[in-house]
């Protein structure tokens, strides 16, 4: 049906949605000529690779897919530095890196933390296997200063109620659970907080490569920034003194690493980001995917 649909559209470009649509794309191309970019969001061959039927049975259909078809496309994208060079080194294609940047709201200007008072914010689905119950622990175990609020919306039935039972339980008073909002109103709603917070675990490559939606969310929100070590947030951190990288994401570790922190410290990392929003945002991002609509139309 898909084909049929193409065939009588007669694209002058095609843009393939990850590596499904690889041999449909493909021949289309064959047929007509058109012009293909493949939208590579995250490292493919890792996708699910915790699952070992998922690595016996899926992984080898990937695998040919990106080998006879990937390296035949006119152009690539994916989401980190990190991905692409894994892409480049196992396949031979070299994607550009697009970033999940939202646009400037320039209404949003830096506000001072309160010495006694740090509100932390993460917002996102609320997933098991992302253990949000980690940063709910972190709080508790740092200083009473430390606020935690939760903007979620329920992917695992009964998970958002688990949380608030655990947050009663250790953190009470400390821990709140804010309505949810449009992708539009995000971040301009936490803005009104004082650090991004996100304990990612890292138990597989992509989520250690991963540079997702919030995390641009919370620096086109003007706030400091608060992550595992995974590699991509934690580069960018580092690179443009952004927030505060722990070591791990026990507990215990990223409690240090909060009550280490003044509140001079996160107002410096709230204008840095403030900062880097000039650069990391949406216009910047689709002025680069633009570009290469051109430069594949144009032939060069």
């Amino acid at each position: 049906m898909a084909l049929k649909v193409l065939r009588e559209i007669k694209p002058k470009i095609l843009y393939a949605h990850n590596w499904q649509t690889l041999p449909i794309s493909y021949k289309l191309s064959v047929e007509l000529g058109t012009k293909i970019i493949l939208d590579l969001h995250e490292y493919s061959p890792a996708e699910r690779e915790q699952s070992r039927s998922w690595r016996v049975l899926r992984r080898p259909m990937i695998d040919y897919f990106l080998h006879e078809y990937a390296t035949k496309v006119d152009a690539s994208l994916t989401v980190s530095p990190t991905i692409a060079k894994m892409y480049q080194e196992n396949y031979g294609f070299c994607p550009l890196v697009v970033l999940n940047a939202p646009e400037v709201q320039p209404a949003i200007k830096f506000h001072p933390t309160q010495k006694d008072e740090i509100h932390l914010i993460h917002h996102g689905l609320a997933t098991r296997r992302r253990k949000i119950e980690l940063m709910i622990e972190s709080v508790s175990k740092a200083d009473v200063r430390f606020y935690l609020h939760l903007m979620l919306m329920e992917f695992n039935n009964g998970y958002i109620q688990d949380l608030k039972k655990y947050a009663d339980t250790i953190a009470k008073g400390r821990v709140f659970f804010e309505s949810p909002v449009s992708p539009e109103e995000i971040v301009n709603k936490i803005s009104t907080y004082d650090i991004g917070f996100y304990l990612l675990p890292l138990n597989s490559f992509n989520h250690a490569a991963a540079l997702p939606n919030k995390f641009f969310d919370f620096i086109n929100a003007g706030l400091a920034i608060c992550v595992g070590p995974s590699i991509e947030m934690s580069r960018l951190i580092k690179q443009c003194d952004l927030g505060v990288v722990t070591p791990s994401i026990e507990p215990d570790d990223v409690a240090v690493v909060l009550n280490n922190l003044s509140a001079d410290e996160i107002d410096l990392m709230k204008q840095n980001s403030l900062a880097a929003r000039q650069e990391l945002n949406a216009e910047n991002e689709m002025k680069k995917l633009l570009d290469l609509h051109c430069a594949v139309i144009s032939g060069h």
